[in-house]
């Protein structure tokens, strides 16, 4: 059964991504999400809005829906990947690959 669910999200998928504003508002966006070692990873600019509310309130709930078929929920934190962690090199060549850049 992992092996299907893995098989079902490799690649790029369309992740919506729900974090909450200083004032308690949700919001939610749409961003390419790569599912690498049973964890989903996605970027967004640094400076843009989300990237400022994951840095103050990490808490995140991430979904994929394909049609019908398939409906992947997860809840948890957001960790900034940096140059030097354990998997930046891993996830980075990943995402080169992707996007050949």
């Amino acid at each position: 059964m992992a092996r299907d669910l893995v098989a079902l999200l490799t690649g790029m998928r369309v992740l919506s991504v729900a974090t909450v504003t200083a004032r308690g508002e949700p919001r939610i966006s749409a961003l390419d999400g790569h599912f690498l070692h049973a964890t989903w990873t996605f970027s967004t600019d640094g400076s843009s809005a989300k990237a400022r509310q994951l840095r103050a309130r990490p808490a995140v709930s991430v979904a994929h829906l394909d049609g019908e078929e398939l409906a992947l929920f997860s809840h948890g934190r957001a960790e900034q990947l940096r140059d030097g962690d354990p998997d930046w090199a891993e996830t980075l060549d990943h995402w080169t690959a992707h996007y050949g850049g």
